[in-house]
């Protein structure tokens, strides 16, 4: 049952959005998502839940910071009399210690990212995450290879990066547990600020081809493919002895932009290229591609451009934690609503969370209704999963 009350009558509800701004290290800034949480608020919780919030910045500048992040929660809390809620933050470290503090406050925090960010389950917690975690992603991956029977294998991963260490830690763990053997590790830096490599993947590649025929790749595109080329120069991309997989991070940045011939005009480099691609396979999450989805899109980019002042939105649709976060918004304005709805106070996080846990929406980032559980992040079984391979 939703409760409409008059326009007049209703109360804005003070949301407190955490994030970074004008990133320099990833996509999850205030610029990116921002869009979809306005989205969320004008639209869904106004029309659908007749639930205004009042989006409060509480932005830190260029980097994951935990003492910016615990900072800009402190202030607005000393600064507002009712905070009703955080968004974010996107950053997992940052995360990690919000959370605390809401807790500790009975303030819901509400986020789409987190992935890296793995708990045990709490329900003193406030938290609600509208992300899977990682290890439901290393469990996929593991998956795939325990299908095929693959059950040694190697693993090339960018060190100093809390993604890529994370889902590295996480597979390395399950890996034990399953009985599965990682026969080679090797790790290099990058440059965050630059993009610059700064180790040689020439000589890592030439480590792995002797300890490994299956190589799971933990990095972007970029490096993706300079490991390949070098894998072709090193006869491991033509005899079919060697496998690669690689889990991207967002879906279609290593098939769908033809990335194995971006910036290439030398006409046997690109067939080349495209022969050591055929060496490797890529586990992506599902990106919806729904009429509604590419409209949502679309006007993400356009409020990211008209009302962020970010001309340079790269991605041809927008990624699925761009999403998490207007779900996550949406499930905030569903509890309110049921929780006026049932005569109770909307101010205490308790009953919010209370009403959040289990609940169901219709996710923008599926277009299906889904179910969260108690640990508050996504359901394994209701992970999927693409398997692709480029062209």
């Amino acid at each position: 049952m939703l409760l409409l009350p008059s326009a007049a009558s209703s109360p804005e509800y003070v949301v407190g959005v955490i994030m970074v701004s004008r990133s320099e290290e990833n996509r999850f800034d205030i610029q990116r998502i921002g869009p979809a949480i306005d989205i969320a608020a004008e639209e869904t919780c106004r029309h659908v839940y007749e639930t205004k919030l009042q989006l409060t910045p509480a932005y830190y500048p260029h980097r994951c910071s935990a003492r910016y992040a615990i900072g800009r929660a402190t202030d607005l809390v000393q600064r507002v009399p009712h905070v009703t809620a955080f968004v974010g933050p996107s950053c997992s470290s940052d995360l990690y210690i919000v959370e605390s503090y809401a807790g500790y406050r009975h303030i819901p925090i509400v986020t789409g990212l987190g992935d890296s960010f793995e708990r045990t389950p709490n329900q003193t917690s406030t938290l609600i995450r509208t992300s899977y975690v990682l290890r439901d992603k290393a469990r996929a991956i593991l998956a795939f290879l325990g299908h095929f029977e693959w059950r040694r294998f190697g693993i090339v991963y960018r060190d100093r990066n809390v993604y890529y260490e994370s889902l590295f830690n996480e597979l390395t763990e399950l890996a034990e547990g399953l009985n599965m053997s990682i026969t080679c590790k090797r790790h290099f830096l990058r440059n965050e600020k630059t993009k610059v490599v700064m180790s040689d993947l020439r000589t890592i590649m030439a480590d792995i081809k002797e300890c490994a025929r299956i190589v799971v790749l933990l990095t972007g595109e970029k490096e993706v493919r300079t490991m390949l080329e070098h894998a072709q120069d090193l006869g491991m991309t033509s005899s079919g002895e060697y496998a690669f997989l690689y889990p991207e991070l967002f879906q279609g940045e290593a098939a769908g932009n033809m990335s194995w011939s971006k910036g290439v005009d030398d006409p046997q480099r690109r067939v080349r290229l495209r022969e050591a691609f055929e060496s490797l396979m890529i586990i992506s999450l599902n990106q919806p591609v729904s009429d509604e989805y590419m409209r949502f899109s679309n006007e993400v980019k356009h409020r990211s451009r008209t009302q962020y002042h970010f001309p340079n939105y790269m991605e041809r649709v927008v990624n699925y934690f761009t999403a998490s976060f207007h779900d996550a918004v949406v499930m905030l304005c569903k509890a309110i609503n049921e929780t006026v709805a049932s005569g109770l106070n909307p101010y205490d996080g308790e009953n919010l969370v209370n009403k959040m846990r289990n609940a169901s929406i219709n996710a923008k980032r599926t277009a299906h209704t889904y179910g969260y559980n108690i640990d508050l992040s996504m359901q394994e079984r209701r992970m999927r999963f693409n398997i692709v391979t480029p062209l």
